[in-house]
């Protein structure tokens, strides 16, 4: 029981320092118009939120508190609260999103973003320099196939571009 309480919480940390940059930028703090925060972001200052109310710190004390390098077990032992009443109010936060989520794919299905397969990033990268290849070798006045066989030779596009006006 104390592993997974253990895994729970490290993983947990892990979601909280990963997405704090992006909380930071969805409180505000950052110039610009900002959008509503998204689900990950509104997961994590809830989270952020219990695990403070239940040390009995702000908010923003807490998260100085991890830049800074301490762990929640560490702060809990500073401030005189049992681990477990921080894992609970955590996983409390936890399962409360997770039933949301669960609602509403029952009652919505796929979200948009998912219903159409994504395209992998190297299939995106190939198309990205498929057209530059293509543009370089009409600026240049070459089939695009003898293009790639002089990059692939060894020239560079501008020593291809001198050679061919």
């Amino acid at each position: 029981m104390l592993k997974h309480r253990v895994v729970l919480l490290s993983l947990v940390m892990l979601l909280l320092l990963t997405l704090m940059p992006t909380a930071a930028f969805a409180q505000g703090e950052a110039t610009g118009a900002a959008s509503p925060p998204g689900p990950m972001v509104r997961l994590e200052q809830a989270l952020l939120k219990a695990a403070a109310e239940t040390l009995g710190m702000e908010p923003d004390a807490f998260v100085q508190s991890l830049r800074s390098g301490k762990t929640p077990a560490e702060l809990a032992t500073e401030q005189g609260v049992a681990i477990d009443d921080v894992i609970a109010a955590l996983q409390n936060v936890w399962n409360k999103a997770g039933a949301r989520l669960i609602d509403r794919f029952v009652h919505q299905g796929l979200p948009l973003r998912f219903r159409r397969p994504p395209q992998p990033d190297c299939v995106r990268q190939i198309r990205t320099g498929m057209a530059w290849t293509r543009i370089a070798a009409d600026t240049v006045g070459l089939d695009p196939a003898a293009f790639l066989k002089a990059l692939r030779d060894g020239a560079t596009p501008a020593e291809i571009a001198q050679a061919h006006g």
